[in-house]
């Protein structure tokens, strides 16, 4: 296969990916719901921490459905992408580091700037795709597209992994004296062990305690008393790992900054047939050219086709992101299980969706995107065969591990590679498939709509495996719902003519 050649400033474009991926790994899909759940949320119910949370994610979703299109407009007649991408992204991770600040019980705040950081993230990513025309062409927008995808997984998947490790190990990272996690393990294992009136072993436990830190001292001053010792402890590592977590956000604010100096400086804006104006005048031309878009979509029949079809099956692929770790949590699985399964299609999904690109160049991306949902429907049909924990029980055992060639096989992590191997690959195959069928100088205002559409497409798929759910009694059945989905999708995909898609495009013009 002949080698692909990119273009100046190409590298520059796709390490954006690796810097914004962070904020989704680490904040979206890790962190946030847990900790907002866990600690900002002390002392409110758990039905009305998940309301507050769903209300924040819906707000921020809503919110940057609506403003997309009219971002991309402006900054099409202004010639404003690149840095108003910059100007979100900067003022994105500023929002993200100052979770650093909000006090524990101050859900009101944490859930605010959640839904800020949220808008501006969504904002700037919508840009950075629009960008993608300005640094690739025909022989190589399906490799570029999939380079970013894959330095994203690899860049989110390495800062989550050092931030999990801040977390579970703070004694590691300095955040604590190690000696106060292994007095806490000593305690636990005499918990589990029925063992806590043992009052020489604790006493022995507590005086091996060293150092004149505040904790160490305040344990081995409180009464030998197994209560009040293990309170210490926990307390102690709970502070620990909080700041670790709030340090988390901190590290992500700056990976994306840093991460987004190079498109800042190598990245140059190309497509535009108008003069640069300034900001207040591209905001009256933007939006007065904004009702006349969706009227021009229609007229670009086969984009028009396309979008349809990629509201289909991207609201089934969204879906199951949102969901799987849900499911495998009424599934039995533990926590551990869940976060591994998240590192793992972070690492899995780097090279995968690198090489989904590097033949979609080839073949075009129309049958590697097919290819990829058809593993979606199998992911569907094998969570649909996993066996469902009695009804009733709060906290359900993990199911037996499937039995492969001799080997067992945890049911999620399986599950987690398979999609690692095609997510990366439907969606940059799906954006730079997207990037052939736009006319060049009305990017950022049509990737403003597809954009649009991929949020409002977070709608439908969680509210149909929801209703599903209910109905069935059976979650497996819930997520094998999304072929519904998935297959129309496929079959209004196969009807997409990308070469008289890219000719109505290189024609179009503006009334």
């Amino acid at each position: 296969m002949a080698k692909i050649k990119l273009q100046k400033g190409a590298l520059s474009w796709a390490l954006y990916d690796w810097a914004n991926s962070a904020y989704a790994t680490t904040v979206v899909a890790g962190f946030f719901p847990i900790f907002f759940g866990n600690y900002w949320s002390a002392g409110v119910s758990h039905v009305d921490s998940t309301f507050w949370l769903g209300i924040s994610s819906s707000v921020g979703t809503f919110t940057i459905a609506l403003l997309s299109p009219v971002i991309g407009a402006i900054a099409d007649k202004g010639r404003l992408r690149k840095k108003a991408l910059l100007m979100f992204a900067w003022l994105g991770a500023l929002a993200t580091a100052s979770f650093f600040f909000v006090e524990k019980g101050s859900w009101p705040v944490a859930a605010g700037i959640y839904v800020v950081s949220l808008i501006l993230w969504w904002a700037g990513d919508s840009l950075y795709n629009s960008l993608l025309m300005d640094v690739s062409d025909d022989d190589d927008v399906d490799f570029l597209s999939a380079l970013g995808f894959s330095l994203g997984y690899l860049g989110g998947g390495v800062l989550f992994t050092l931030n999990v490790l801040m977390t579970l190990q703070p004694q590691w990272f300095g955040f604590i004296d190690g000696q106060i996690t292994t007095l806490l393990s000593t305690l636990e294992d005499m918990q589990k062990a029925g063992t806590v009136s043992d009052i020489a072993a604790l006493t022995t436990a507590v005086k091996s305690l060293s150092g004149s830190s505040e904790i160490v001292m305040a344990i081995q001053k409180a009464p030998v008393e197994f209560s009040a010792v293990f309170t210490l402890a926990d307390d102690a590592v709970s502070s620990a790992k909080a700041f670790a977590v709030k340090l988390s956000f901190v590290s992500v604010a700056i990976w994306w900054g840093l991460f987004s100096l190079p498109l800042a400086f190598r990245v140059k804006e190309k497509h535009s047939n108008e003069p640069e104006i300034p900001f207040a005048a591209a905001v009256g031309k933007g939006l007065r050219q904004l009702k006349n878009t969706l009227k021009e979509i229609r007229k670009l029949k086969v984009l028009f086709a396309f979008l349809i079809a990629y509201w289909l099956y991207i609201d089934g692929v969204d879906t199951i992101i949102t969901m799987a770790v849900k499911i495998g949590q009424s599934l039995g699985f533990s926590t551990a299980n869940l976060i591994t399964a998240l590192l793992l299609v972070q690492f899995v999904g780097f090279p995968f969706a690198w090489l989904f690109g590097y033949i979609g160049q080839k073949t075009g991306p129309k049958p590697m995107i097919v290819i990829a949902l058809l593993v979606y429907i199998g992911v569907t049909f094998l969570a649909y065969s996993i066996p469902a924990p009695p009804a009733g029980v709060e906290n359900p055992s993990p199911p037996a591990p499937w039995l492969v060639f001799g080997f067992q096989i945890n049911q999620f992590f399986a599950l987690a590679f398979l999609i690692g191997t095609v997510q990366g690959g439907v969606q940059s195959l799906s954006r730079s498939m997207y990037t052939r069928l736009v006319p060049a100088e009305m990017a950022g205002e049509f990737f403003g709509f597809y954009n649009m559409l991929g949020k409002f497409a977070a709608f439908f798929g969680p509210l149909l495996v929801a209703v599903i759910t209910k109905v069935t009694g059976s979650a497996q059945a819930g997520l094998l719902s999304l072929c519904a989905l998935f297959i129309p999708g496929i079959i209004l995909l196969l009807r997409v003519n990308e070469k008289e898609g890219q000719e109505l495009a290189r024609n179009f013009k503006r009334e």
